[in-house]
């Protein structure tokens, strides 16, 4: 084995090692973007559902007077 086919079987398994780190680092970087959308969501959405509630009781003790 020469010095060419010693340095291509170490350095392209390397390489595709690499790569796949960034390819994983960069999607991780997406799904957390997206569960930061996600997450401002559920608080619009619980908030809202607090104010519906209390909406809700409200009417409902006119209701029963």
């Amino acid at each position: 084995m020469n010095n060419l086919q010693l340095a291509l079987s170490i350095g392209i398994p390397t390489f595709a090692v690499l790569l796949t780190f960034l390819y994983t680092n960069a999607r991780i970087g997406s799904i957390e973007q997206r569960l930061i959308v996600i997450e401002a969501d559920l608080r619009r959405f619980y908030e809202t559902l607090g104010r519906h509630d209390g909406k809700i009781e409200s009417i409902e003790n006119r209701l029963n007077k």
